[in-house]
């Protein structure tokens, strides 16, 4: 008995030595992980923010492609127009301190179309659609009737527009000005034969 419970005894006192070290193994270990979480860690990034990161580029994407699409689009049709004899000028628009920084290159917009060819018709006037970046619209065409007309209720920033020689009647003209309130100066007039 007394072999049995020396044994016990022993077998206790081995358990105690062995949780004594591994409490100090456990302490050491600790101690590593709290001096190794000090240093620190260079060009380590976690999920999140990886995540942010992405969710980041995807917005400047989509904010770039809203305020470029629209030049883009407008680009193209007046590279269109070119071919129907169109004069077209441009004006820096945009933010004041931006143009200073980057320049009037890219803020550039085409702001007065002036269209001076037979061939300007209702059909080209479908075709164009809305131009985003119009002002200030001058129109010398025969061809052009009501119909074409209607279109330029679309076109968003349109200001001021000057038909000449056209088939546009009075009624469609006040139906534009219902339809297009921005529409402050218009003025139709047929030349002298």
């Amino acid at each position: 008995m007394n072999r049995s419970r020396g044994a016990g005894v022993f077998d206790n006192r081995e358990s105690i030595a062995a949780t004594r070290l591994s409490r100090s193994f456990q302490r050491e270990m600790l101690m590593e992980a709290l001096t190794a979480a000090k240093k620190p860690r260079r060009f380590q990034f976690g999920l999140r923010a990886f995540l942010i990161g992405v969710t980041l580029m995807a917005l400047a994407l989509a904010a770039s492609i809203a305020v470029l699409r629209p030049w883009y689009v407008d680009r193209g049709k007046i590279e269109t127009l070119k071919n129907f004899n169109a004069q077209v000028f441009t004006e820096p628009r945009g933010q004041f301190l931006l143009r200073q920084f980057i320049g009037d290159t890219f803020s550039k917009r085409s702001i007065y179309l002036h269209l001076n060819d037979p061939r300007v018709d209702d059909n080209l006037m479908k075709q164009l659609g809305p131009m985003q970046h119009i002002e200030v619209l001058s129109i010398k065409s025969p061809n052009l009737s009501d119909i074409g007309l209607e279109e330029l209720a679309n076109w968003p920033n349109l200001r001021s527009l000057n038909l000449v020689d056209t088939k546009v009647t009075d009624s469609a003209i006040m139906s534009l000005r219902k339809l297009h309130p921005n529409l402050k100066l218009v003025e139709s007039r047929q030349s002298e034969p």
